[in-house]
């Protein structure tokens, strides 16, 4: 992307940390709301009523304004909530830092041979090479480094073949899902 195209989108700083302020994006933006459409559809398909406790809005409310060394201390997260834990969890589970969240294994998929040759052809396409999102030859550039494993840039490349497929789909006039083969 352009540097200033989103500039005009971002929203102030709402709180005194950054810690805040990403955990914030994660809970309206990003992470939680496709955890939310998993975990519902999981729920659905097996018949249960799923509830999820730390995400009640007085709770949220609370610990999005606690000081950054309450949720974070010494590289432990969830600080005040492990230490409210002492003497009720196991100290094997409460003090448990292992844990990860869900990866996806996309540079694999992007590096397959279909979406190499799927991305040069968006890459290469009219319409993409005219958008004025992106500087094109930048792009052209970065994705054979890419391509030619010299920098790993696997979230940019799924976010232009979505772009660009989006902007056919919704924007552009007489397209066809047939372009993109060909």
């Amino acid at each position: 992307m352009k540097k200033n195209f989103f500039q005009s989108y971002i929203s102030p700083k709402k709180f005194k940390n950054s810690l805040s302020q990403k955990l914030v994006q994660d809970l309206t933006y990003s992470t939680i709301p496709s955890y939310l459409r998993y975990e519902d559809k999981n729920a659905m398909r097996w018949g249960v009523e799923t509830r999820l406790p730390f995400l009640d809005h007085e709770f949220v409310e609370k610990t999005i304004f606690l000081p950054v060394e309450y949720k974070i201390r010494n590289g432990i997260t969830k600080y005040i909530f492990r230490e409210a834990m002492k003497g009720i969890l196991p100290e094997k589970i409460r003090l448990r830092t292992d844990k990860i969240g869900f990866a996806t294994p996309m540079n694999d998929w992007l590096k397959s041979e279909l979406f190499i040759e799927l991305t040069e052809n968006l890459i290469e396409s009219d319409s993409f090479k005219e958008r004025i999102y992106w500087n094109w030859k930048k792009v052209k550039k970065e994705f054979e480094k890419y391509k030619n494993n010299k920098k790993n840039i696997s979230l940019d490349v799924w976010k232009w073949i979505n772009l660009e497929l989006w902007l056919r789909m919704f924007i552009d006039e007489n397209w066809h899902i047939t372009y993109i083969i060909n």
